[in-house]
């Protein structure tokens, strides 16, 4: 993916090989309709699709962004834009893949991702640490757990060059290393992060913020993995609420909460 000026084209032919070699084992059959292709040209159509793409995302869809994000990096490959856009498109992908369950996919397009980013920005830069986050949580379904919390002590030590101990910005990692914690058995230090990372996040986000009844469900569920039943009750409660309100109480983001639940009221013999 080099752009020396003395050969802007082998480079730009060995991209296109790589990604046609990653797309053949993807298998991009069931990409868009060429009828939405179609609509899509211009200089910017890759970003109109990457923006559908996020917005199913944020809902949960990604069943339905998958194709669009593959159509988004396919285009922007063909309108040769510049490495830290492409390097957005395929962390956008792989991300995706990793909720899909396409591990091997999500790989191979985070490593992409990863390695364009670190040329364009430097190895400590911010944005480093946010695709590090995606590759550890790739890790992290792979049970490749070492390998996922390297991923994720570096990307805190980018975060820390730049940001205090207890910035808002690194609490997100700071859950992510408690998940991954819980994922080992290691109920203790877990809960220690946890600790730790909690009041940042509803310091930065709110207590009533969807991230962070995401966070409290991930606490209440290494309570019920602790046996501490009553404190679990009462933190997935109030998530429910929270989440009812933004979703209604039937949309599927609020299956996590509902399976704590299932388990308190399980132990409890309901």
């Amino acid at each position: 993916m080099d752009r020396n000026k003395q050969a802007p084209a082998e480079g730009h032919n060995t991209r296109k090989l790589v990604l046609a070699l990653l797309f053949g084992l993807m298998g991009l059959g069931a990409g868009i309709p060429p009828g939405h292709a179609g609509a899509a040209q211009g200089s910017n159509s890759h970003e109109a699709l990457r923006s559908m793409a996020r917005a199913c995302i944020a809902s949960g869809n990604y069943e339905k962004a998958q194709p669009l994000a593959e159509r988004a990096l396919d285009l922007a490959d063909e309108a040769n834009i510049s490495d830290s856009g492409m390097s957005a498109c395929l962390l956008d992908l792989a991300y995706i893949y990793k909720n899909r369950g396409m591990l091997a996919q999500a790989e191979a397009t985070c490593r992409m991702g990863l390695e364009l980013q670190e040329k364009v920005y430097s190895e400590h830069h911010p944005y480093v640490a946010y695709a590090l986050r995606i590759q550890s949580g790739i890790y992290k379904e792979q049970a490749r757990y070492k390998e996922a919390m390297g991923a994720l002590e570096r990307a805190i030590g980018i975060m820390r060059r730049d940001k205090g101990e207890d910035d808002p910005a690194i609490a997100p990692l700071k859950v992510d290393i408690a998940r991954l914690l819980t994922a080992q058995g290691k109920f203790t230090e877990a809960e220690s992060h946890f600790s730790q990372a909690l009041a940042p996040v509803e310091l930065r986000y709110g207590p009533d913020h969807l991230y962070t009844a995401e966070v409290r469900t991930s606490i209440a569920e290494l309570y019920v993995l602790l046996g501490q039943y009553d404190r679990a009750e009462e933190i997935i409660r109030d998530v429910l609420v929270i989440q009812k309100k933004a979703y209604g109480s039937e949309h599927h983001f609020l299956v996590p909460a509902w399976m704590v639940a299932s388990a308190i009221h399980q132990a409890g013999g309901e």
